[in-house]
């Protein structure tokens, strides 16, 4: 078993966090990753530097309170901000346990690893049409489409979107909370 950090947004964190995200794609066919390797989530925080490790996490606050922790001077000592790239693994708070490995192309996604993706079922009330969001993208029929709007908010400015179906490695995985 090796250990590994992985990125993720702060959408992907809450879908972490709320137990529906099980799956993630990365580009391209060649992973280090293995089944049994350990997978430690580096989201962007903010870190005390005042002698304690206290950490915040940006997927859990609001433009608000995130606003207080860049200008809090109260204490004596700054908080860092810490883009998810400059995470240290002491403030990771997620693990993924691997559980499996595959390459595919990336519209070859199924409704069902769409749904591991971290979107969410929902009824519309009135009409109790089934609905799905990941997010805030959602209302559509299939789970396949508010993951291809996150895909393409995270991916087609670096030249990987939806329409260029590239081929990507799918990581399973079970969460464990540090």
């Amino acid at each position: 078993m090796k250990q590994y950090p992985i990125l993720f947004s702060g959408l992907m964190v809450r879908a972490l966090l709320a137990g529906h995200k099980t799956q993630t794609r990365r580009i391209g066919t060649k992973t280090p990753y293995q089944k049994g390797d350990h997978l430690w989530v580096r989201e962007s925080c903010a870190t005390w530097e005042g002698g304690q490790r206290d950490v915040v996490y940006r997927a859990d606050t609001s433009e608000n309170e995130w606003d207080k922790i860049k200008h809090d001077k109260n204490h004596g000592a700054p908080w860092k901000l810490r883009p998810s790239i400059h995470m240290p693994k002491w403030a990771s708070r997620l693990t993924l346990c691997v559980t499996d490995v595959r390459v595919q192309h990336l519209q070859d996604i199924s409704e069902s690893d769409a749904m591991a993706e971290g979107c969410v079922r929902y009824w519309r009330a009135g009409t109790g049409e089934e609905v799905y969001f990941l997010g805030p993208y959602g209302a559509f029929g299939t789970p396949r489409y508010p993951f291809r709007r996150v895909w393409d908010d995270l991916n087609e400015k670096r030249g990987f979107g939806w329409e260029k179906n590239p081929q990507v490695t799918v990581i399973m995985f079970e969460t464990q909370h540090s």
